[in-house]
C-alpha cells in the first residue's frame, strides 16, 4: 500500500514538520487564526496558514515569511531584481521592512517528502536572499565611494583653477572668430584628361 496523502495541515503537523528538519517550533497567533515561528539559519520567520479546509479541520495551504528590517541603505528595485531573476519565493516591502514570502500547497494531497523539500527549498532561498540583499548593499557603498571621490576631486579642480583668477563663465566661451571654425572647400584640381577621372583631396584643416 502507497504513502497516505496529506491533505491538509496545521499547527501541530507543521510543528513536527519543522521539528524533523531541525528547526525550532513556536506556536504564536490565536486558536482561530494560529501561526507558528521557526529559523533557518539563523533567519527568523513565520508560518501563516491559508486557506481552510472544505468539510474539514486544518488548512490546505501555508506561507512561510521573513521579515527583514531595513536598517542600512538598499536599493528601491531590489525586491524586483529577485522576483524576476529566482522562482518559488517572491519579496515585497514596507517602508520599515522587507519580506520574503513561500506559498506550500498541500490541497489535491502530497506526500511528506514533498513537504520536507519544500523545506529544504526555504532554507537555499533564505541563503540567497541575504547573498542578494549583501550584494546589493555592497553596490550601493561602492556607488557612494565614487561619487564621493569624484566630488572631492572637482572641489579640487575648482579651487586650483580660480586661485587668484576670475571664476570660470556659466556659458561655454565663444570662438574668437568664426572663420577659424570654418572649413574651406577644397577646390577640385584641373582635369589631367579628358579620358581620365580627376582625383580630389578633402582638406580639413582652417582657412
Amino acid at each position: 500500500m502507497g504513502e497516505r496523502l496529506i491533505e491538509t495541515v496545521d499547527a501541530t503537523s507543521v510543528a513536527s514538520l519543522l521539528k524533523e528538519a531541525g528547526w525550532p517550533a513556536s506556536p504564536s497567533g490565536n486558536t482561530d487564526v494560529p501561526q507558528m515561528v521557526s529559523a533557518t539559519d539563523g533567519v527568523s520567520f513565520n508560518i501563516c496558514f491559508g486557506t481552510k479546509a472544505a468539510g474539514a479541520a486544518g488548512w490546505t495551504d501555508f506561507t512561510m515569511s521573513a521579515p527583514f528590517s531595513i536598517d542600512q541603505q538598499i536599493s528601491p528595485v531590489v525586491g524586483a531584481f529577485w522576483n524576476r531573476r529566482n522562482r518559488f519565493a517572491r519579496v515585497y516591502r514596507t517602508d520599515k521592512q522587507i519580506f520574503l514570502d513561500m506559498d506550500i500547497i498541500v490541497h489535491g494531497g502530497v506526500s511528506h517528502a514533498y513537504l520536507r523539500y519544500q523545506l529544504a527549498v526555504w532554507s537555499d532561498l533564505v541563503r540567497l536572499f541575504l547573498r542578494h540583499l549583501r550584494a546589493d548593499q555592497a553596490v550601493l557603498a561602492r556607488h557612494a565611494a565614487v561619487q564621493g571621490d569624484a566630488a572631492v576631486d572637482g572641489l579640487a579642480k575648482t579651487d586650483g583653477a580660480n586661485n587668484g583668477r576670475a571664476p570660470a563663465p556659466d556659458t561655454p566661451l565663444e570662438p574668437r572668430s568664426s572663420r577659424s571654425s570654418r572649413t574651406r572647400q577644397p577646390a577640385a584640381p584641373p582635369a589631367r584628361s579628358q579620358h581620365k577621372k580627376a582625383k580630389t583631396k578633402q582638406d580639413a584643416g582652417p582657412a
